[in-house]
């Protein structure tokens, strides 16, 4: 069987690769990599140009291999394509239905419908007139800084941090038409995410993750994830958000989700506080593959594949107990970057014994727009103390 990975970065599969091909927004263009985004570097908006490159690529593929498989980074993206070819349903493999994923991706819907049986953070469906600070600290009393989330958006491109400061510019990237998640700005937090994985018989959590955001344009950007072998909360705060996790599980099971979904929390005064679901591949799951690879384990890849047959069983207690001992770090662009630039950047880097960067492509590219993936780094991390 022909195997073809279809995503946002070829790194996504470097750290255990079971694929023949891939076709990603950025990549090497080189060793079997198909990429979209090379000569001039574009933040991955997945337009419709992607989507149109990404198709003629798989119908290349398919006149080329009579047997062939294509895995997706995110499965929604999966359906834009089949909207356009339904014909290619038959060699799109592991995907929801699209009624599933639709009510799931939803920020706002799948925190209304956990919020019934899990603790989440205070919030409030608001339009943009609605969205002003003197009407936040009313609904929200004691709190005087807030977040504001589009309903379907990922790395936090979708999520700004309202303040007295912040207000006049963030209202004017919101739009007059739509409507806004909105929840008190809880300061200090700890960010924790974990992989779970549900098949038809049994669920399994991946150990916990702590993630790191930066603030910039007001924007709250993902920067990276750290998986710490110990990762220094008390075991009761653990437990519960194992616990959490197992019960977000099985009633998505019951909805009829299969296979891998990222579950994003918040630590705050004690208190765990669930955010949102992701359904599809995490920016950290190339960590989780680098561990598994290590240990001598099926990747990430191939056991979301068996979560979507019937007679598989997942091994729970060996993935639960994974050492994952792995941090990374996302580096974007903050300003318009030149070629000598971009080659100052991958000279610096390439200096850096203690990290393992991907570039993604970034040496055969000439430049780079404002607010675009530049390169992202994988190294071990250290124990926290708590």
């Amino acid at each position: 069987m022909y195997k073809v990975w279809i995503g946002n970065r070829e790194s996504e599969i470097l750290t255990y690769n079971i694929f023949n091909e891939s076709i990603t927004f950025y990549g090497s263009n080189t060793c079997s990599n198909n990429a979209f985004s090379t000569d001039i570097r574009i933040p991955n908006r997945y337009t419709s140009d992607f989507k149109n490159y990404v198709i003629k690529k798989i119908e290349h593929i398919i006149h080329n291999y009579s047997k062939v498989q294509f895995h997706f980074y995110n499965p929604i993206f999966a359906h834009r394509i089949l909207k356009d070819k339904p014909e290619l349903v038959n060699y799109f493999v592991n995907i929801n239905e699209y009624e599933i994923l639709k009510w799931i991706t939803s920020k706002t819907f799948v925190r209304q419908w956990l919020s019934n049986s899990i603790s989440v953070p205070a919030y409030s469906l608001l339009s943009k007139s609605e969205c002003s600070i003197s009407n936040l600290t009313t609904i929200f009393c004691g709190y005087s800084e807030f977040i504001i989330q589009k309903d379907i958006s990922g790395g936090g491109e979708g999520t700004y941090l309202l303040t007295y400061f912040s207000e006049n510019e963030v209202l004017e990237e919101l739009k007059d038409e739509s409507l806004y998640l909105v929840s008190p700005y809880y300061s200090p937090k700890t960010s924790v995410c974990c992989h779970m994985l549900i098949g038809k018989n049994n669920i399994a959590v991946f150990p916990f993750g702590i993630q790191t955001s930066e603030i910039y344009d007001n924007k709250l950007l993902y920067k990276g994830t750290s998986y710490p072998n110990i990762l220094g909360f008390n075991k009761n705060i653990e437990h519960e958000l194992f616990i959490k996790a197992i019960s977000i599980g099985y009633r998505l099971q019951k909805l009829g989700y299969k296979g891998i979904c990222g579950l994003d929390f918040i630590l705050h005064k004690g208190g765990t506080f669930f955010i949102e679901v992701n359904t599809r591949y995490l920016g950290s799951t190339f960590l989780i593959n680098k561990a598994l690879k290590n240990k001598g384990l099926p990747s990430l890849f191939e056991l979301n594949t068996e979560c979507f047959d019937d007679e598989k069983t997942l091994p729970c207690e060996t993935i639960r107990n994974l050492k994952i001992g792995y941090a990374s770090n996302v580096t974007k662009s903050k300003s318009h970057l030149s070629a000598n630039e971009l080659q100052d950047i991958i000279k610096k880097n390439h200096n850096n014994n203690l990290v393992k960067i991907y570039f993604d492509g970034l040496e055969n590219t000439c430049e780079v727009l404002k607010d675009t993936y530049l390169y992202r780094g994988i190294y071990q991390c250290k124990t926290l103390d708590g």
